[in-house]
């Protein structure tokens, strides 16, 4: 009946793609995705500045060892093409006055280094750990009922016993449970280490906090050997092969509908029927930009601006000609270094710096005697916003000045080793993904923005479907997720 007719098409490719793939190509579905960036997997690439390669985020890969990424990525052939690599490390944290490296899958060696550190506080650091993988194992009940409908009625029955956390703690604040669990300022800074991935706020929920925490500590996690480039890679080599199409350096304009059901998506240059549409784009711009002649697309943004946003976040990436240990030995077997000034959880008062340190172990085209730094600094949008292109200039100009003066604190030497960097702020993410004030994860998990959840996949158009991290948001546990939820319902 039309020319370039699909089954599905997805506007702009993710992680997300992965689960779409395994469920999909089950289905025998005729695929087309549009990329308006030259890359696939935007936030999971490298990219290039003349002869210099970096990864474009702080990537490594969690949620491996006993849940089912692992098998996601098995079953489509992907893990077989990846060299994953486990470092000794998690990471490394420095305070003012100590330091803690906390090794990979070795949660209990953590617990006894915290307990030496913190004698009178044995209990709460017990409980900590407890409750963290207490709230994992609701969870995992949860999907459980969410997989097995038939025992909806035991379920709802046992809640109080086996969910209680989940049925009457959905509004438990993280700051609350941190606080049963202890007063020691030094200990909670060690214990909300990974908030900076939430903005530092005390308000967020308990669950959205301890649940990646435990994939983080209990599971440890691997680096991609060729950085998240070589991950996108080897999926889009898989994707291709199974006959879906891909099309990047192409820009959705409109999605054209017809009561209440879309018809086609228009690009600059063709029109692309389809039965099913899947948006991987934020839902500011799947109703401002591809359904704004559509009055109830004005009710939804409203809604839409009553949740908080998450932050934004700036990545410093430095190419330097040398080692890391001649810059400093302690750092040898470092990947993931945390810097904290001071003891603070806020961020705005600890102004704390994330940085990794990869080498020819990680990529093959950084030369053995060379090094590269990407670091990332929590900032706010609005620092960013409504300023002329001089004055951007001059603020990157003063913000790597400021990173690289706080460096030196701990690489004496490092600017006589530095060949290049490049300062990407948050309108250079917002720039290239097109995610509103270049909010990481989206919407924010604090208490009293649960409604957020209503942009988990549905639209007021039968056929087309949210589906990102932006959605829900909630690592790769709940991208996978919403991909499946969508994905099911494709007939």
């Amino acid at each position: 009946m039309y020319d370039n007719k699909y089954d599905v098409i997805i506007i702009w490719s993710g992680l997300g793609w992965l689960s779409a793939w395994a469920i999909l190509s089950q289905k025998w579905k005729d695929v087309l995705v549009f990329e308006k960036h030259y890359l696939f997997w935007w936030y999971a690439t490298n990219f290039k500045r003349k002869d210099y390669e970096f990864d474009v985020a702080l990537h490594q890969i969690w949620w491996l060892e006993k849940t089912g990424f692992k098998n996601l990525l098995k079953n489509i052939w992907v893990l077989s093409k990846l060299k994953l690599i486990k470092h000794k490390y998690l990471y490394e944290a420095i305070y003012p006055d100590f330091e803690l490296k906390v090794e990979n899958w070795n949660v209990w060696l953590l617990k006894k280094d915290l307990i030496k550190l913190f004698p009178n506080e044995s209990f709460g650091i017990k409980l900590w750990f407890f409750m963290m993988s207490y709230i994992w194992f609701q969870i995992r009940i949860w999907d459980f009922w969410q997989r097995n409908k038939l025992f909806y009625p035991f379920i709802m029955f046992f809640a109080p016993l086996l969910i209680p956390i989940l049925a009457f703690g959905s509004n438990l604040k993280i700051s609350t449970l941190l606080n049963k669990c202890t007063n020691d300022k030094k200990l909670q800074k060690i214990f909300m280490e990974l908030i900076g991935y939430y903005w530092d706020d005390l308000n967020l929920s308990a669950i959205y906090y301890m649940v990646p925490s435990y994939w983080y500590y209990f599971d440890g996690w691997y680096y991609v050997y060729g950085w998240w480039q070589a991950v996108s890679d080897s999926f889009i080599d898989v994707i291709k092969s199974k006959w879906w199409e891909l099309i990047n350096n192409c820009e959705v304009l409109e999605i054209i509908y017809e009561w209440d059901i879309a018809i086609w998506v228009k690009t600059r240059k063709w029109e692309y029927y389809a039965d099913t549409i899947i948006c991987n784009a934020s839902p500011f711009i799947l109703y401002e930009k591809l359904l704004n002649n559509n009055p109830k697309s004005e009710k939804e943004i409203q809604k839409l601006s009553t949740y908080e946003i998450w932050p934004s976040i700036t990545s410093v990436y430095i190419w330097l000609n040398t080692t890391i240990e001649n810059l400093n030995p302690r750092f040898k077997d470092s990947y993931i270094v945390t810097i904290n000034e001071n003891y603070e959880i806020s961020f705005e008062k600890n102004n704390n710096i994330w940085f990794t340190i990869t080498d020819n172990n990680h990529n093959k085209n950084i030369p053995v005697w060379k090094t590269v730094l990407t670091a990332a600094l929590f900032e706010k949008y609005s620092q960013w916003d409504n300023l002329d292109i001089e004055e951007y200039k001059q603020k990157k100009k003063e913000k790597t000045e400021l990173l690289i003066t706080r460096l030196e604190k701990y690489f004496p030497k490092i600017r006589e080793f530095i060949e290049v960097i490049e300062y990407g702020t948050p309108k250079t993410m917002e720039k290239y993904t097109g995610n509103k004030n270049w909010a990481v994860y989206w919407f924010s998990k604090k208490i009293g923005n649960e409604k957020q959840s209503d942009y988990w996949y549905k639209t007021y158009l039968e056929n087309v479907y949210l589906s990102s991290a932006r959605s829900f948001g909630w690592w790769f546990e709940w991208v996978i997720r919403a991909w499946n939820e969508v994905c099911k319902k494709i007939k």
